[in-house]
């Protein structure tokens, strides 16, 4: 069922009108004057680890659902005005030793990004990409890699405050990895940056 909602959702915002689109008054001087248009994000994020390889539950402690709680840093650059390339990579916050928790030692992405606006207020974007996460418990670990999706929604501050930098809220959900053994998803919040380099 997440899978259809998350297409659906990508189709959704791959037809909405394109993030540079708000202001097609811009003359083409401009868009030449300026630099190359990037961004930069920090955002919280839980991640949530379903396991249904009893293996698996045994070497990181006998339980088929763990949990850890990390802190994610995106980087893109947007090569057309509504697709975006985007490297991802998260630093842990859990340790992994309180009961129902992991650690997270290492986490990367590399995506495709196409965005999209709302009712001309809120930017919709559905990631598609490659990842790489690993998790440890105790002496145990378990990491995957290969697809990743998810879907986020942002809110430009500069429609809420005049004159504010170019800040968003963030928020979204994710499907990091899924595989036979196991499945990591979760939830994010935090704040972009776009600039123009």
């Amino acid at each position: 069922m997440s899978r259809i909602t998350l297409l659906l959702g990508l189709l959704a915002s791959l037809t909405l009108t394109p993030v540079l689109a708000q202001d097609e008054a811009a003359s083409e001087d401009e868009a030449a004057d300026s630099g190359v248009p990037l961004y930069l994000a920090a955002e919280r994020a839980r991640l949530t680890l379903d396991i249904s390889d009893p293996a698996l539950m045994a070497e990181l402690g006998g339980a088929d659902r763990y949990d850890s709680d990390f802190w994610r840093v995106r980087a893109g650059w947007r090569v057309f005005p509504a697709v975006a390339l985007e490297l991802q990579t998260g630093f842990a916050d859990s340790d992994g030793r309180d009961p129902g928790e992991v650690e997270l030692s290492e986490f990367y992405n590399f995506s495709i990004v196409p965005t999209g606006v709302f009712l001309e207020l809120i930017e919709v974007s559905a990631r598609i990409g490659y990842g790489s996460l690993e998790v440890e418990r105790g002496a145990g670990r378990y990491s995957a890699e290969g697809l990743s999706y998810g879907l986020n929604v942002e809110l430009p501050l500069r429609l809420l405050v005049e004159g504010a930098p170019d800040l968003r809220l963030t928020s979204g959900v994710s499907i990091y990895q899924e595989e036979t053994r196991g499945r990591f998803y979760g939830y994010h919040y935090g704040l972009r940056y776009d600039f123009d380099f």
